[in-house]
């Protein structure tokens, strides 16, 4: 006889999404994964596989959820107001005491564990796709004029994405006051280009 699934496999990977991000996934038990999805071990191995596939698939559900959210405002806009829009925006979301896990692709990369290629590649297509994002709206306020301060749209991407990097490091280890001072810096600087 088949058994029923006594679960949704969509609530239930957004739990587990939700504790990957809180406790990394070095850090986070199969057991607190069944405690907190509420689903059992068999249950949870039979719809999403072993722990590692479980996080892949999280970090899938991350990226579309919360990571490409983020990026709105590039996708959007144009040049650089769509930059200023994207660091206020990341500014505001960082703010909120609901941030405090800081960006669950960014704490992968972070991790003391080795990352497996699985993993590796949906992390880089994740920032492979905020960088050409970024570079496309640069690329668009130079040749607008709206950017003068620099010609090289990929370096200054890269530039960009480091700072993203930093402003998450700052409200990991120094809080969101010292993260919106710092991001403040960088608006102004972005509006001086």
């Amino acid at each position: 006889m088949v058994r029923t699934r006594q679960f949704d496999p969509d609530k239930t990977l957004h739990k587990a999404m939700m504790l990957f991000w809180a406790n990394g996934f070095i850090n986070l038990s199969m057991e607190q994964v069944v405690k907190g999805t509420g689903v059992n071990r068999y249950s949870l191995y039979e719809e999403f596989g072993n722990k590692e596939a479980i996080f892949n698939q999280t970090l899938e559900r991350y990226t579309e959820l919360v990571f490409r959210h983020m990026l709105e405002p590039l996708r959007v806009g144009n040049g650089k107001p769509a930059l200023i829009a994207y660091f206020a925006q990341f500014k505001d979301k960082l703010k909120d005491p609901r941030a405090k896990n800081g960006c669950l692709i960014f704490n992968s990369l972070e991790s003391d564990s080795p990352i497996r290629p699985e993993t590796m590649q949906i992390i880089k297509e994740a920032l492979e796709e905020q960088k050409l994002l970024i570079a496309n709206r640069l690329n668009e306020g130079i040749n607008s004029g709206d950017i003068t301060a620099h010609d090289n749209p990929d370096t200054l991407s890269y530039f960009v994405a480091a700072q993203l990097r930093l402003i998450l490091a700052i409200r990991k280890n120094q809080g969101p006051e010292k993260m919106a001072t710092f991001c403040d810096v960088l608006l102004q600087d972005i509006k001086a280009w």
